[in-house]
């Protein structure tokens, strides 16, 4: 499949890329992918690429290499070369987490109404990250059912509960999980409570420090909801406790 840049007739094999949720702007965005497609460029053949004002082509490349995400090579004039993807990749996801941490700080040490809320989660990673970093932060007892491969990815909360000897109980659905730090309570069977929830169930309850419940979908992805509501909580427990009898 081609795809093409609004006002260039020319097609790009890279298929697009919008960077645009992690402080690129279209035009970077853009630019990026470019130099994927054709290697080191300079501000005219960036320009003529993407059919754009050669001041335009300059101030992206300026941008992409402020924010890490291409090099100049040293020719003249100026060419830039785009990093790898996947270090791109790592280097907005340590960004990113850099800034939710700081924005968790900030957030937890802010007075607030306290009323309950229930807040739906659409994929995996939003899932994940919101589980691993309720176990971590808890200082009330966890409890966690999911797939043994959910579990796994969960590991590093699992180790650090293990070293603080905090209060924590996980069950495990189906296979795997066999190498985890903290002894799963019991395993139940996949087959079973597939057949019964369409998918394989994530429960996860922490106190009053959040409850996340969560329906893994023939497929693959994970929907479910996050909850301070303290009916939201009791129900999840309930659910836990149903499920683990």
């Amino acid at each position: 499949m081609s795809y093409y840049y609004p006002g260039n007739q020319e097609s790009l094999a890279v298929p697009y890329l919008d960077l645009t949720f992690f402080g690129f702007t279209p035009t970077e965005s853009h630019a990026y992918r470019v130099l994927l497609e054709r290697g080191p460029l300079n501000g005219y053949a960036l320009a003529k690429a993407l059919g754009i004002a050669r001041a335009n082509a300059y101030q992206a490349l300026h941008g992409l290499e402020s924010k890490g995400a291409a090099r100049a090579t040293g020719d003249e004039p100026r060419r830039y070369r785009p990093i790898a993807p996947d270090a791109l990749f790592a280097q907005i996801v340590n960004r990113e987490c850099s800034a939710l941490d700081a924005l968790e700080i900030s957030l937890r040490g802010s007075p607030a109404d306290q009323s309950p809320e229930v807040l739906r989660l659409t994929g995996q990673r939003s899932v994940e990250e919101l589980v691993l970093r309720s176990a971590v932060r808890s200082k009330h007892a966890v409890e966690c059912l999911g797939s043994g491969a959910f579990l796994e990815r969960l590991a590093p909360a699992w180790h650090k509960r293990a070293a603080d000897n905090a209060d924590t109980r996980l069950w495990v659905v189906g296979d795997g999980a066999d190498a985890l730090p903290i002894r799963p309570t019991a395993r139940l069977d996949a087959e079973s409570l597939t057949s019964t929830f369409g998918g394989v169930p994530i429960l996860f309850w922490a106190g009053s420090t959040g409850i996340a419940a969560m329906i893994q979908q023939p497929g693959g992805d994970i929907h479910g909801y996050w909850s301070n509501d303290p009916l939201f909580l009791a129900l999840t427990r309930a659910a836990m406790r149903l499920v683990t009898a």
